[in-house]
């Protein structure tokens, strides 16, 4: 069930992504959230309200010329194949004077943005923590998603700790571990395989779904 909120926001970027039978235009707002916008209705060649509203207000126009671009949205948080969410916007409105919404730091980004507002460099043993349960509820979603059940998962917890391990070992390597790889490559990428989690292949994976 998607969840239907109102916020103030600052739009700082649109950028339109072509399919052959829509246009997702992709909004980045000023935290680097992501919200999209269909032009056309699921299923139809009828124009969304969002996309009437996102052409009658100019918005594209008026981030082209640097001009602060602050609407009130409607939009629903969907949860996505990934394992995260993705924001659909239903609806624009003028926010006038109004201040933007206070954004309250989540647990969970989209799938697709699970990286907005963390920079590239190491934040600290707090940071490193909430990477690692975002990586253990995607793999767990995942997982839900192909038909594990309960007691699979926790029979592979295990597993999925020691592979999240070295996965952040490759992605997210010390400089210690750096220069290991260096002088010894096989020290740092053993001619081991990975543990292997059992997943019931015969059952449909969740796929993403446009709520408007």
């Amino acid at each position: 069930m998607a969840d239907n909120i109102t916020a103030i926001i600052e739009i700082k970027s649109i950028e339109p992504k072509q399919y052959p039978e829509n246009t997702d235009y992709v909004l980045k707002d000023q935290v680097g959230r992501i919200f999209h916008v269909y032009k056309f209705k699921k299923g139809t060649q009828e124009e969304s309200l969002a996309y009437k509203q996102m052409q009658t207000m100019e918005l594209r126009v008026a981030l082209s010329k640097d001009i602060p671009v602050k609407v009130e949205v409607w939009y629903a948080e969907v949860p996505n194949k990934h394992g995260g969410t993705t924001r659909y916007i239903a609806s624009f409105k003028e926010a006038g004077d109004n201040d933007l919404t206070p954004v309250q730091p989540q647990g969970s980004q989209t799938g697709e943005s699970s990286n907005l507002g963390h920079s590239g460099a190491s934040g600290g043993p707090s940071n490193d923590a909430f990477g690692r349960r975002l990586a253990l509820h995607g793999f767990v979603n995942g997982m839900l998603a192909n038909g594990a059940t309960v007691e699979t998962i926790t029979r592979d917890l295990p597993a999925l700790l020691k592979l999240e391990d070295e996965i952040e070992k490759v992605l997210n390597p010390s400089s210690f571990r750096q220069q290991v790889s260096k002088l010894a490559p096989k020290v740092v990428m053993p001619d081991e395989d990975l543990p292997s989690i059992q997943i019931n292949d015969d059952v449909q994976a969740i796929t993403e779904d446009v709520p408007f």
